[in-house]
């Protein structure tokens, strides 16, 4: 995304930078055929604007498309996002695709603050191409990529109106015309101002940004709204530009709203100059970006995560030779005639590397890619694997789990079909959060994991001691890069993931505050029947 950011503020046209997002994105999907189209002049059609195919493809997209049968054109009508992994079993398919091979195809509506600004379909060869992975992966880009395209064609339009209005006095007055009805209906805060930074003009719709209306800015110094170190930063920048009468280009600013918050702003601007040049101002847009800036650093994040994740994998390969070593030489050393005060020690030996080859074989497992496959699967065996993986950091931090909810013997678990790795990474998630609450406050910290099973589904949940939830912030748990935490702690992407994943399994997920305190997150899955299974009772510590 950071390198599609770049492209798309960069001074190409706006076509030439779509063609260079897409030549980014066929190998980062990866895909076959990848077309942008974006509303034709009638308001009933979709023109091209760019496409990127792989070398001997050999489709040229139509420059326009008018049926309405078709299922991209239906997908952009509707603003419904389309993910087919067996396109050519589709009775709407097109015939042309599917006579190339098309097997896979996505047809993702490009929408940024509710305007409809284009549609990507994405075509491949390969049959079930669209994994949840890549679903996640493309619903990123796609939010991502409403906003980067709905920045660049406005600073397009922009750039090209002051431009205009640097020509000749007659351009100016018409410009201004523009410029003014473009404020009352544009997403982003139109401003003037004078050398000072003094706010003489600014559009109706800094309101909602800002919280401040145009009358409480106009004839206040944009330094005002600013962090001391902030404005003087700014100020000095400004100052340069004044003197040179260069133009604002990508400048960003910390403006403290009415409610406190500290919005990231982006600013492009021109000088305004007298017939005689000599320049009297600036006029310019400001968007907020602080939602897209803490975007870019969450998907930094996830990626540095993800380093970290084949770092890891790789080191437990390592760990294994020795560990396999040691565990081999102690059991021969325990077949011996040995001291007992020695044997002990030995068999402490052996006990714990025996510990450590389950804790690699469990990180390995997690850490290797596999496409997503249901699988009949024992929920107690699961859970405890599960456990076993995260011990060590909960054993570090002194967390106490209680995990009596869970049965001992494998015959009284329920079973279920899923993806045993993704369901486990759910589990990891949900642990991740309940020790970071436990943490918190002066309580010896505890973590619940169980389970109970009612009417076909099994409910897993993970409880802890910690502060619990509050109320403002419950109902946004789940939306992808919210985080109550500091900093570097958290991606903001665990709980939409899971979520995620548990959908895709026919379940649901959700968390509720616990009344004695704490908090607790469950998820509901379908079970399969098993013969000769004792019930899991339905009371204890875990409650749906």
């Amino acid at each position: 995304m950071q390198h599609i950011a770049e492209i798309m503020s960069g001074r190409d046209s706006f076509v030439e930078k779509c063609s260079l997002v897409l030549d980014v994105l066929i190998d980062l999907v990866p895909a076959d055929l990848l077309t942008l189209r974006r509303p034709g002049p009638d308001g009933n059609s979709m023109e091209l604007v760019s496409y990127a195919s792989r070398p001997g493809f050999g489709y040229v997209p139509p420059e326009l498309v008018t049926d309405p049968n078709l299922i991209s054109y239906q997908a952009y009508c509707e603003d419904t996002i389309k993910f087919l992994n067996n396109y050519a079993e589709v009775p709407e398919a097109f015939s042309g695709f599917v006579e190339i091979g098309d097997q896979s195809s996505a047809f993702l509506p490009l929408i940024s603050r509710g305007n409809p600004l284009g549609l990507i379909y994405i075509i491949s060869k390969e049959r079930d191409h669209f994994t949840p992975e890549r679903v996640q992966l493309l619903s990123t880009i796609k939010d991502g990529l409403g906003v980067l395209f709905e920045n660049a064609d406005l600073n397009d339009k922009i750039s090209e109106e002051l431009s205009q209005r640097r020509q000749t006095q007659s351009a100016l007055a018409e410009s201004e015309a523009r410029f003014r009805a473009l404020a009352e209906s544009a997403a982003d805060i139109l401003w003037e101002m004078d050398l000072d930074g003094t706010y003489t003009y600014c559009s109706p719709n800094v309101r909602g940004v800002t919280g401040y209306g145009p009358e409480e800015l106009t004839g206040r110094s944009h330094y005002e709204f600013m962090p001391a170190d902030e404005a003087e930063r700014v100020r000095d920048a400004f100052s340069i530009l004044a003197g040179s009468g260069g133009d604002i280009s990508l400048m960003e600013y910390i403006f403290i709203a009415r409610d406190g918050r500290n919005l990231t702003m982006e600013r492009n601007g021109a000088a305004v100059l007298k017939e005689n040049k000599e320049l009297t101002g600036y006029r310019g847009i400001d968007r907020d970006i602080t939602g897209r800036i803490a975007a870019e650093e969450n998907l930094r994040e996830t990626s540095r995560l993800a380093s970290i994740g084949v770092l890891a994998a790789g080191v437990a390969h390592e760990i294994n030779n020795p560990l396999t070593s040691v565990m081999l030489y102690s059991e021969q050393v325990l077949l011996e005639e040995i001291p007992d005060n020695i044997r002990k020690n030995v068999e402490t030996v052996n006990h714990q590397a025996l510990r450590m080859s389950r804790i690699v074989k469990s990180l390995l497992d997690f850490a290797r890619y596999s496409k997503p496959e249901s699988r009949e699967t024992n929920i107690a065996l699961m859970l405890h694997r599960a456990i076993e993986l995260k011990s060590y950091d909960l054993d570090l931090k002194k967390v106490t789990v209680n995990d009596e909810r869970i049965p001992v013997n494998p015959e009284d678990s329920p079973l279920a079909l899923l993806d045993e790795n993704q369901i486990i990474q759910v589990v990891l998630n949900l642990l991740n959060n309940a020790e970071h609450a436990s943490l918190v406050g002066d309580q010896p910290p505890q973590v619940s994991v169980g389970i109970t099973v009612s009417d076909g589904q099994v409910t897993i949940g993970v409880e802890d001691n910690g502060p619990g939830i509050p109320d403002d912030v419950l109902p946004k748990i789940f939306d992808p890069f919210f985080t109550t935490k500091e900093i570097g702690q958290g991606t903001g992407l665990g709980l939409s993931v899971s979520q995620g994943i548990v959908r895709n399994h026919d379940g649901e997920i959700w968390a509720r505050n616990l009344p004695e305190g704490g908090a607790g997150f469950y998820f509901k899955l379908p079970i399969i029947p098993r013969k000769s299974r004792a019930p899991v009772p339905p009371d204890g510590p875990v409650r749906p």
